[in-house]
């Protein structure tokens, strides 16, 4: 090993380190799993190393890599005393870490320089992104960590001409497909604009880059074949139906400010502006890997724009990240790099020869120039992942060690009872400590844990609670219990009905109820019982003024968002194609309508101009598009960032929502002060004859909630429906 290898191998191994050690400290100093699906994820876990090899029925085959990785860890590390949390904890920071160096490996193949690779890992293991899907998406991060191996052996395949390096890229890519869809996904999308760019600058078939395609595609489809019609379905529901136009009502912004918002919390504007840098070099180089690495950032581009209902456009952002830190590596080494270690070599092409000395002292300025440049990057992103590590959202366990404890020493007091939660602090808490909760107790559980938090506080609603309580335990034929906690009195309010309820465990801020033997849905409703326990609105006597009270006024119209013509254009596959089309066909047609018609233009452009003119011309267009796109990230995220963030105050009592608000296919049917029912017609793909929503006017804004089947569902989860926007403004 010369001392190049050594110094690489060192100061990859010190990412490496750095990255697993600060995910350590914050996993341990929580001590329990992280973020809203830590406990989710931990259940799993347990139960597969309890029925090995059989994991449980609610696992989808997208998600069996992680949890077999996370259940070897404890494995090996359970003969030294390690805990199954501690275990959990270690596996979760292990996966979101290895990332960094499967881009090591992928980057270097890609660009022939280790220092380039270097950057890339470290960027790939220090940005908020990293660390969002290390608390929350520990199934995520590992697919990502996954992602950079298909690519590695696809480019080796493309280099050597040897098709066992493309069979290893399909098995890959199959492991990648057994961890998480949106991974899979969006490589696959990647590679398909990649053969779009293909065709539109070489204005012929990639033959060779199209028999790659064939030979990955049967390994992948041997290891999740049946994956594929599953994972069209997540990205249709995704992208919610109906043309892009109709969904953009949904969103704050109708463009950039809403998608930068996303990138700038999650990878950071420094790394936005050098991966617009990265973005120049790549397009003066056109090397084939440039070409490609150009593909992905614009695929991701593309596809993480508003037609992404909103609540998932964070994960694809972060699915995202990869490409725009890839050019960011490009950018800093190969673009900003390069131009100062080369500082004295352009002065001397400048000022002509005999200047030397110049040039000794502009190199040796220019190259600690870099280096210090370079020191303020890495601490910068290290500064910067270690806030977001312990301040970031969903990186912070949903209950305390003392809520966890108390959770635990219930469960010992009815053992493997069913029970249900208030909103997500305990959505997979329950399970997790060996309770039937939200994964194992089913739909009836899931809707007593939304009744729970519907609207908490009025007789009314502890009445319906009681009723689909009652319900509950007549469907599963078992007690079922009520958990609570102090410091969420909202939540607690309508437990505290002693008529209906009755306190029978309390520790620390937990409270466990049961509902009162004496209940009885016909004897205690002042309506009697409802079909299927439900006691709608719109069966409730209406009010005698529907109409706003003296002195108030409607909620303003809000009109819908309107793209401009330019955007209509340059997205027009996009903003036409519904549903999954618009990934799968629309955004590898946009980056062909992008690239052949600027092809064609160059070719014009070659054919009547000097080479010498022509080159100037080529250096001033993509340094004048650098600037300009480099300016634009900059000003849009800082724009976002200095505009007031938090909810915007409800209409408050007596104002209804404005029909503005309104998809194509409903309408208000009957309301009240508080609360309005809508109504829709059959959808298509959706078995709704009909369905309700519920508009609930609460103190953060309003919301809608559904009612399906005698089942109540957030809407937030519903992403058939309305998408995951359940927000009116």
């Amino acid at each position: 090993m010369s001392r190049k290898q050594a110094l690489i191998l060192i100061v990859l191994l010190v990412v490496f380190a750095g990255a697993l050690c600060l995910r350590l400290s914050v996993t341990f100093g929580y001590e329990l799993p992280l973020g809203r699906d830590g406990p989710y994820h931990f259940f799993h876990v347990g139960y597969l190393l309890e029925h090995w090899p059989a994991l449980h029925a609610g696992v989808g085959a997208t998600h069996q890599l992680f949890f077999h990785f996370a259940a070897a860890v404890h494995v090996v590390l359970s003969p030294f005393g390690t805990s199954l949390i501690n275990s959990f904890n270690i596996a979760t920071a292990l996966a979101s870490v290895l990332v960094a160096l499967a881009t090591f490996l992928m980057m270097r193949r890609l660009t022939k320089n280790s220092t380039t690779a270097l950057v890339a890992a470290f960027f790939s293991a220090f940005i908020p992104a990293s660390f969002r899907m290390m608390g929350e998406l520990q199934k995520n991060a590992f697919g990502v960590a996954l992602a950079p191996l298909p690519v590695l052996f696809l480019w080796r395949g493309l280099e050597g001409g040897r098709k066992l390096n493309f069979i290893i890229a399909g098995i890959a890519l199959g492991v990648v497909g057994l961890t998480h869809e949106l991974a899979f996904g969006t490589l696959l999308i990647a590679y398909v604009c990649y053969l779009a760019f293909l065709l539109a600058h070489r204005r012929r078939i990639p033959w060779r880059e199209l028999k790659a395609a064939v030979i990955i595609a049967i390994p992948a489809a041997i290891i999740c074949g049946y994956f594929y019609a599953g994972s069209l379905g997540t990205i249709w529901g995704m992208t919610g139906e109906g043309q892009a136009a109709a969904l953009m009502v949904q969103g704050e912004q109708p463009m950039g400010p809403s998608i930068y918002n996303f990138y700038g919390e999650y990878i950071g504007q420094l790394l936005l502006v050098f991966a617009a840098i990265g973005v120049g070099v790549a397009a003066y180089r056109r090397k084939a890997t440039d070409f490609f690495l150009l593909t992905w950032g614009m695929s991701a581009l593309i596809m993480a724009q508003p037609w992404v209902i909103f609540g998932h456009q964070w994960r694809f952002v972060i699915m995202l990240a990869t490409p725009v830190v890839l050019l960011a590596a490009v950018g800093l080494v190969e673009g900003v790099g390069a131009l100062l270690w080369r500082a004295g070599r352009h002065l001397q092409t400048l000022l002509g020869k005999g200047r030397s000395e110049a040039r000794k002292w502009v190199t040796m300025a220019g190259r600690v120039v870099f280096i210090c440049l370079l020191l303020f990057v890495v601490v910068q992103q290290v500064r910067v992942s270690n806030t977001y590590a312990w301040t970031g959202e969903m990186l912070q366990p949903t209950i305390t060690m003392d809520e966890y404890n108390a959770l635990e020493g219930f469960h010992q007091q009815v053992g493997d009872a069913y029970a249900f939660g208030s909103g997500e602090r305990f959505i997979y808490w329950l399970d997790a400590v060996g309770l039937k909760g939200t994964i194992q107790g089913g739909a009836t559980i899931t809707n007593l844990s939304y009744a729970l938090e519907s609207r908490p506080g009025e007789q009314t609603d502890a009445m319906w609670l009681a009723t689909e309580w009652y319900e509950g335990q007549q469907q599963i034929g078992e007690n079922i219990y009520a958990i609570a906690s102090t410091e969420q009195p909202v939540s607690t309010q309508v437990l505290e009905n002693e008529q209906l309820f009755k306190l029978i465990f309390s520790q620390s801020s937990l409270r466990a109820y049961a509902l009162n033997e004496s209940f009885s849905p016909s004897e205690n409703s002042p309506h009697g019982p409802k079909e299927g326990g439900f006691a709608l609105a719109a069966e409730q006597p209406p009010p005698d003024n529907q109409q706003p009270s003296e002195g108030q006024e409607g909620m303003p119209p809000k009109p819908q968002a309107e793209w401009p013509l330019v955007l209509k254009i340059l997205l027009a596959p996009v903003y036409v194609l519904p549903g999954a089309a618009r990934f799968v066909v629309g955004v590898p047609l946009t980056v062909l309508l992008w690239v052949f018609p600027l092809c064609l233009a160059w070719e014009a452009i070659r054919r009547t101009t000097s080479t010498e003119k022509l080159e100037k011309l080529r250096k001033g267009i993509i340094v004048g598009g650098v600037v300009v796109l480099a300016l634009t990230v900059a000003s849009v995220v800082r724009d976002f960032e200095e505009r007031p963030m938090g909810p915007e105050p409800g209409p408050g009592p007596g104002l209804g929502p404005n029909e503005a608000f309104l998809p194509a296919g409903f309408e208000f049917v009957e309301g009240d002060r508080d609360s309005w029912i809508l109504k829709s017609a059959e959808m298509e793909g959706e078995v709704l004859t009909p369905s309700w929503f519920r508009f609930d006017y609460l103190s953060e804004g309003p919301y809608i909630r559904c009612r399906q089947f005698g089942s109540l569902v957030n809407a937030r989860d519903d992403i058939g429906l309305l998408g995951s926007s359940c927000r009116l403004r």
